[in-house]
């Protein structure tokens, strides 16, 4: 029996060895900068404590006292291990817990000492300082089951109040059963040998428990730290995204400023270069001359410097958001005005450029402001396709009677505004050229939904080029 027990003695210690190995480098928990020594001190004593009892026979008597206050021990720093998982444990009262714990190791062993030849006064002394430790380690599980109830902890604190009942079994066992004339425990053979494995059997069952707690911990703890990174991450990124509107609101306030500026200063020479084309007509009339060569370009003249003096009138209004004229208007008779304007761009680019005008209906809108939203999305398309290697460009401007609203799209067959730029075209500063400004869009939507209460949307178009779609409330 005695071989049995040195057996159960070696292998108890092996596996408490292999805990140690598995747990010796997990990082601290919660914050509990010293619950990782509590942890690695109560597993490596009960190991050491299990190791001594089963070598007895072969080191020596003496070491019985060591052994059994190594075990006391080992209960101790698990108690404390416990308590390190609801009260934060600083440097002051583990320096007071550790100096404690040294008193009390010493004492314990001088006195277990004393008992060194009787069994069972060793055994009661041990039973009962047990006993003690574990109602601790049983009210400690408590108050941390209280502040938050979770499984393993549950399961741990019925291993050792199981425990704790066996123990005390054990004790009176070994009290009233075990012969006089054991020396060791690995000498008993008696029933209360069965009690006694039954115990270190539930204290071995503990530890792995609470050695899968701690690993639970760990995940848990990393995957925390993960998802905060996560946070960071995107706190971080809404935070760019934060400063760069601000720089963009800071440039389209000191855009509108200088636009404004710009409009002033370039209406007075385009006003002076309207009252000469004036003149000029009035000379023209004074002489009664009928020159078909010059009458046809005066009067181009006049027509452009009005029109480049609107645009500027209309940007001028647009950033200081001055209330604009609605006028009634067939959009398809604003789109054939512009046609020849656009022909010639196409034209000149080998572009196709197809009209297809299917409205019938009028709607409010500022003749200036309609005709630059036009040219700004035409414009792009132009530019799209004439940037591209390609054959067969083409462009299709198509209106039509939607519900209630009038539909204008302008679609390209060109290669479309990428996708990782499509959600920001119509920012401000936010442009896919390398020459652009970022302001055409934002205008062009601008003005279409702040002053014509209509919408300006973006797709892509049936052939992978652009389209975009604007959406006109029909006149009642």
């Amino acid at each position: 029996m005695q071989s049995i027990n040195q057996l159960f003695f070696g292998l108890y210690a092996l596996i408490l060895a292999s805990l140690i190995l598995g747990t010796a480098r997990i990082e601290i928990i919660d914050k509990q900068s010293y619950l990782k020594s509590y942890w690695l001190l109560s597993v490596s004593l009960r190991a050491l404590a299990f190791s001594l009892w089963g070598l007895v026979p072969f080191i020596g008597m003496e070491f019985r006292a060591l052994a059994s206050t190594l075990f006391v021990g080992s209960a101790i720093f698990l108690a404390m291990l416990f308590r390190s998982w609801s009260v934060e444990v600083n440097n002051q009262s583990a320096i007071r817990n550790s100096s404690l714990f040294l008193a009390v190791f010493f004492l314990m062993f001088i006195f277990i000492s004393t008992f060194d030849e009787k069994i069972t006064y060793r055994a009661l002394w041990v039973g009962l300082v047990s006993f003690i430790i574990s109602l601790w380690e049983i009210n400690e599980l408590n108050k941390k089951i209280k502040a938050k109830s979770e499984y393993l902890l549950k399961v741990i604190l019925g291993l050792t109040l199981f425990q704790t009942g066996i123990a005390m079994l054990t004790v009176i066992s070994i009290i009233f059963f075990t012969p006089q004339a054991i020396f060791t425990i690995t000498e008993n053979a008696s029933a209360s040998n069965y009690f006694f494995w039954i115990t270190l059997t539930t204290h071995l069952i503990v530890y792995l428990f609470i050695g899968s707690y701690l690993y639970q911990k760990i995940i848990f703890s990393e995957n925390k730290i993960s998802r905060e990174k996560d946070e960071i991450g995107r706190l971080l990124s809404e935070r760019e995204a934060m400063i760069t509107s601000l720089v963009n609101a800071n440039r389209a306030a000191a855009s509108g400023a200088l636009s404004a500026s710009i409009a002033h200063e370039l209406s007075q020479p385009l006003a002076a270069t309207l009252l000469n084309v004036s003149i000029l007509r009035r000379v023209l009339d004074l002489k009664n001359t009928q020159n078909t060569i010059v009458e046809p370009i005066v009067n181009l003249i006049d027509k452009e410097i009005r029109r480049a003096a609107e645009i500027l009138h209309t940007i001028k209004s647009i950033f200081k958001e001055d209330k604009i004229e609605l006028t009634e208007f067939y959009v398809d008779k604003i789109l054939k005005k512009m046609k020849p304007l656009l022909d010639s761009r196409a034209a000149k680019s080998g572009i196709s450029l197809d009209f297809i005008l299917g409205s019938a209906s009028r709607t409010n809108l500022n003749f200036s402001e309609f005709q630059q939203v036009i040219v700004n999305l035409t414009n792009n398309a132009f530019e799209a396709l004439e940037a591209a290697d390609m054959k067969d460009k083409q462009i299709v401007i198509k209106t039509c009677d939607f519900e209630s609203n009038i539909q204008i799209s302008i679609a390209d067959n060109g290669p479309g505004v990428p996708e990782k730029y499509q959600h920001s075209i119509f920012e401000l500063m936010k442009t896919t050229k390398d020459q652009g400004l970022g302001i055409g869009l934002w205008l062009s939507k601008h003005i279409i939904e702040q002053r014509h209460a209509g919408t300006l949307a973006h797709f892509r178009s049936d052939e992978g080029g652009a389209l975009f779609v604007v959406m006109l409330p029909i006149k009642a």
